[in-house]
């Protein structure tokens, strides 16, 4: 069946993909804000020692990889609109715990428990919603407005955050990031809410007919921690400065935003030699991070790391709703987020190991073989 302009553009904004759409940027927006700096505000403003901000993060997946089933059967009971909504007082609580550790008033593996929560109450609940109203019709190019409103945020929150550092202190920024993220959830209270039942246990994640979906996960959380922490603070420690660092994140995100659009277009024609060709490009972008020395190496670097994972995601998450919405959607979902978390772990793992960048980037390279192999 043909399929038109007009229909894709009527499909992509249609009632529950516009919420879901809103609800992304402005979540987006509210973390890219803190995201990159709350590794550094844990060495750098309260001083703890690099490891204990590993084990923060340890501590952080360990608890994702338990509540997420359990999440899930909340979902389940009381809708996935109402999940969303439990993670905006949620994080409030994280927001204030994270700020009450100046004070020592709260244990920091406290607060990394609760770092969780508010995540995965979000995004399980919207990954089932999005499986659930996307059109496998035009599914790559509805995947793609959801990276485009993503780098949007991320294009403006890191040199806000940034400046808001500058100019004011951690405590405005968390404030302002609160306020954003209770708005993202709003969106989501206008449509009818759906349940979707789940009887997930973890011997689904070691059947063999997802050994290759498990493998690809894994990896993806490898490169997601190295992403969100190892690689901000390993750049903080070159430039030394917030708001150089936001803003060196912000336009290197530019060009990724851009290449989202385009996958968009093209994204849905061959979609597997597409993430093959972006996992090449993301193998050289994470040997060439060893190499950075400059504000514009950095720079040209991140843009070519975004822009790589970019051509990889667009059609990777395209086939992974795909598949969520063949399945029992809410285990599929349950299975893809505990499993990038113990990518992320592996990652941290190796970090508290070895105590050298060199060997996460170097490993964050290599994880894209199961892209080229496993897919």
């Amino acid at each position: 069946m043909h399929i038109t302009h007009s229909h894709v553009i009527k499909t992509i904004f249609k009632k529950e993909l516009r919420e879901i759409y809103i609800a992304i940027a402005l979540k987006t927006l509210a973390m890219s804000m803190i995201g990159i700096f709350i590794p550094i505000y844990l060495i750098d403003e309260l001083g703890y020692p690099f490891e204990h901000m590993l084990f923060f993060y340890l501590i952080w997946v360990i608890t994702s990889i338990i509540m997420s089933p359990i999440i899930a059967k909340f979902s389940a009971k009381y809708g996935v609109k109402h999940s969303i909504f439990v993670s905006a007082p949620l994080f409030i609580i994280f927001i204030a715990l994270l700020e009450s550790l100046k004070f020592n008033i709260v244990s920091p593996w406290i607060v990394a428990i609760f770092f969780a929560f508010p995540f995965l109450f979000f995004w399980i609940g919207l990954h089932i919603d999005f499986a659930k109203f996307s059109d496998k019709k035009i599914r790559t190019k509805e995947v793609s407005v959801f990276h485009f409103l993503m780098f949007l945020s991320i294009i403006i929150g890191p040199i806000l955050g940034g400046l808001i550092i500058n100019y004011f202190n951690f405590l405005i920024l968390f404030l302002v990031s609160s306020l954003l993220f209770i708005a993202s959830v709003v969106p989501l209270l206008f449509s009818k809410d759906i349940h979707e039942p789940t009887k997930f246990s973890f011997k689904y994640i070691f059947k063999k007919e997802h050994f290759k979906d498990l493998m690809i996960f894994i990896s993806l959380g490898i490169k997601h921690i190295t992403e969100i922490v190892f690689l901000p603070v390993f750049i903080f420690l070159i430039l030394k400065q917030y708001l150089l660092l936001g803003a060196v994140y912000t336009i290197s995100n530019i060009i990724p935003a851009i290449a989202t659009l385009i996958m968009g277009k093209y994204g849905g024609k061959d979609r597997k030699k597409l993430i093959k060709i972006g996992a090449v490009l993301n193998m050289i972008s994470w040997f060439l991070v060893s190499f950075i020395k400059t504000a514009f190496q950095t720079f040209f670097v991140v843009t070519l790391l975004g822009t790589s994972l970019t051509i990889m995601s667009v059609p990777h998450n395209s086939l992974v709703y795909e598949k969520a919405a063949k399945k029992n959607t809410s285990e599929y979902i349950v299975f893809r987020e505990i499993s990038i978390s113990l990518g992320r772990g592996i990652g941290l793992v190796i970090l508290l190991i070895t105590s050298n960048f060199i060997y996460n980037f170097a490993l964050a390279g290599i994880s894209n073989l199961s892209f080229l192999f496993l897919l």
